[in-house]
């Protein structure tokens, strides 16, 4: 039986042998035994308000409506909103056996922090270690079930969380989103640095927002470029992101499909 009260990333004081435990002498997390995960992809981006979120969310659509079962791990401790962008107001429930996500109204499975605030404007008040430790109990503790693709939208940057996932989370691939503005470029440039770094496959580039003739990234290509829409940011301000259809993101949709 997994414990509720303990630290599944660090284990190495407890003499337990329970469904949270981690094996220590692995750096990569374990997922609960009831968790039955095909392909786990992170979805990167260098700075905050490139739509990072919004393409994981649309990624997720899509490949509902293709038939896969999909999960959403917001790992934006601090900063969470792809509940709010699901238009989901219920929190999330659990037992002695681990905790469960909520689903979309597309059925689209979702963990974030602000499922278990009491509002969603309460403040995560933690640091960067401990939200770090709440990530590694979110791996070990959430029942996904069944799923072909879990996406984990990371926080910005390349701080503590964005490297405790891709250090300790057995990702397959990660998706980076950027936008044409060089700044935000620059930015991203560190966020595929340490990518490379770890040796996790960059399965595609995304170029959200784009302008036609901007170059993006120095040579690389993005996979798929989505222009502006102010009726999508409207449908993620409202709660409506299932209602968003990308046909843009299909050459990306089809790199996820391909890793089955």
């Amino acid at each position: 039986m997994e414990r509720t009260d303990c630290t599944p990333v660090d284990c190495s004081t407890c003499n337990e042998d329970c469904g949270s435990r981690q094996d220590m002498e692995s750096p990569i997390l374990k997922a609960h035994p009831w968790s039955n995960i095909k392909k786990v992809i992170a979805i990167a981006g260098g700075k905050g308000g490139i739509g990072r979120s919004f393409i994981t969310a649309t990624l997720a659509v899509l490949l509902k409506a293709k038939g896969y079962q999909v999960g959403i791990l917001d790992a934006d401790i601090m900063g969470p909103v792809i509940p709010q962008a699901f238009g989901i107001t219920e929190k999330a429930k659990g037992s002695d056996k681990g905790i469960y996500p909520v689903k979309t109204s597309d059925g689209i499975d979702v963990f974030s922090m602000s499922l278990l605030q009491k509002t969603d404007e309460e403040p995560a008040l933690v640091n960067g270690a401990m939200a770090s430790n709440i990530l590694g109990q979110f791996w070990a503790q959430v029942i996904w079930g069944d799923k072909d693709f879990i996406l984990i939208d990371l926080p910005s940057g390349t701080g503590d969380l964005p490297q405790t996932i891709l250090e300790r989370f057995p990702l397959n691939a990660v998706i980076c989103v950027t936008s044409t503005p060089k700044l935000t470029q620059m930015v991203t440039e560190k966020s595929l640095k340490m990518i490379e770094d770890t040796e996790i496959p960059l399965l595609a580039l995304v170029n959200n927002r784009s302008v036609k003739g901007e170059d993006l990234l120095r040579n690389r290509k993005a996979d798929s470029e989505i222009p502006f829409s102010p009726k999508n940011e409207t449908l993620m301000n409202q709660g409506r992101a299932s209602e968003i259809i990308l046909k843009e993101l299909e050459p990306t949709i089809d790199k996820i499909i391909n890793m089955l």
